[in-house]
């Protein structure tokens, strides 16, 4: 019993010491977790400030190449313009020739109304406000054409059937010249007129873009005469408006005999041409293409039809239309 009571007397003894080894060590615990947990915080408050920085330079580097790309569309858009400065300087010569003709008839019938005494003023008066009118007529087809080539820096409400007309305008004698019909008719479903029929964009280059299809419509026909050896072959175009609850439907359809290339989205690419080396660019469909779908947000699809190609342009309706 002696020698038990010693035994016990010694563990007791030894237990403070033994409870200051457990302590210094759960400290040496603690510190150590305490100093890892700080590494790890610091760790990611790095990580956090690396990720800002680079999420930073991200968002910098694609506004830079948003900003490039759509600096370069505006490039082709431009020299979209230019490519096509050819035919339409061809188209104002189409333009001026009946006005100019008019004025050459009006000033040899003056030289014949005088030699055979026939000049009083009632003639000069007529003489006068026909070749005024002609003038005139000259006139605004140059402004026609100065508009157009002008760039729309904002975007515009502005009448979708009045934008139509005006590009028709100006290839109608063109068309006629290489015997083709083009007409604009509407199969509307809904209550607005199309006088009342308002879209927003950009007004020239929307221009350009019904310009730059109306262009491959009369390549088309005059390739498919050649193909055929057909050339009374008439041509067409038919241009037609259908309405949506959103959405105006613009289609373009020719009598071209189609495009024969797979898959047939291939025409919107940039630089590629079905027609023969030296006679197309290749970008004018595809400017027509960023045009209607990058900036103004709408759709421009193609498909083959029984007797040539179909362009459909969907652009949304302005809510304050009307």
């Amino acid at each position: 019993i002696e020698q038990l009571c010693d035994r016990a007397q010694g563990l007791f003894a030894q237990r403070p010491r033994n409870w200051m080894v457990m302590g210094h060590i759960a400290f040496g615990a603690g510190l150590l977790f305490f100093v890892a947990f700080l590494a790890a915080f610091i760790q990611e408050e790095r990580l956090k400030k690396r990720l800002v920085a680079l999420n930073a330079d991200l968002q910098r580097r694609v506004e830079a190449a948003v900003a490039s790309q759509r600096q370069q569309e505006q490039i082709l858009i431009q020299q979209s313009k230019l490519a096509a400065m050819g035919e339409m300087i061809g188209a104002i010569a189409h333009q001026w020739r009946q006005p100019l003709n008019a004025l050459s008839i009006t000033i040899q019938d003056l030289e014949d109304a005088w030699a055979h005494g026939e000049v009083d003023e009632p003639y000069i008066r007529d003489l006068v406000r026909r070749s005024v009118g002609q003038i005139n007529h000259m006139s605004e087809t140059i402004n026609d054409f100065r508009n157009f080539f002008k760039e729309s820096k904002e975007q515009t409400r502005f009448n979708l059937t009045t934008a139509i007309l005006e590009t028709t305008a100006l290839v109608e004698k063109q068309y006629n010249s290489h015997n083709i019909a083009i007409s604009l008719a509407g199969s509307t479903q809904s209550t607005p007129a199309p006088e009342t029929l308002f879209i927003r964009g950009y007004l020239n280059e929307f221009k350009q873009a019904v310009l730059n299809i109306l262009g491959n419509a009369k390549d088309a026909i005059t390739a498919r005469r050649l193909r055929e050896k057909a050339p009374q072959l008439a041509g067409e175009v038919v241009m037609t408006l259908e309405l949506t609850p959103t959405e105006v439907v613009l289609g373009i359809e020719d009598n071209g005999g189609g495009i024969e290339i797979e898959p047939i989205e291939r025409v919107f690419e940039p630089y590629f041409s079905t027609k023969e080396e030296g006679q197309g660019s290749g970008i004018g469909l595809y400017m027509a293409k960023v045009i209607i779908e990058t900036n103004m947000h709408g759709r421009l699809r193609v498909e083959n039809r029984a007797d040539g190609a179909r362009f459909e342009v969907r652009l949304k309706r302005s809510e304050d239309e009307g």
